[in-house]
């Protein structure tokens, strides 16, 4: 099981940039291969063309090898597609995403005082 927010996940391949040792494809692997993959706060991160590439590898590799995620969010469907494709780059990935998502998940509404603010 991971358990990660979006922007460490996105953090996490990035910091492999600079690696000639092949990390890279192991923290993906990482992520598409273990029994439960946790992605907190969806929609936080800054969002780019390369983040919704890199999240549509990662869970569409889930999605067909039947993997189960759990993603929390404080956006609605409309509000996702808007933080995740800023000018509408990546949008198609999103749509996507979203369409899988659908498929192979059920959306839970939690409404309720957010105990930060206490």
């Amino acid at each position: 099981m991971i358990f990660k927010t979006a922007d460490d996940l996105f953090r996490d391949i990035k910091e492999t940039f600079d690696k000639d040792d092949g990390s890279e494809r192991k923290i993906l692997a990482r992520y598409k291969e273990c029994d439960l993959l946790i992605i907190d706060d969806l929609g936080k991160e800054q969002a780019t063309d390369w983040t919704t590439a890199q999240l549509y590898a990662i869970l569409n590799d889930r999605y067909e090898n039947q993997k189960p995620v759990i993603i929390t969010t404080n956006f609605n469907e409309d509000g996702l597609i808007a933080m995740e494709s800023p000018r509408n780059v990546g949008e198609h990935r999103i749509r996507a995403i979203l369409s899988r998502l659908h498929e192979t998940t059920t959306a839970m509404t939690m409404i309720g005082q957010d105990w930060r603010s206490k």
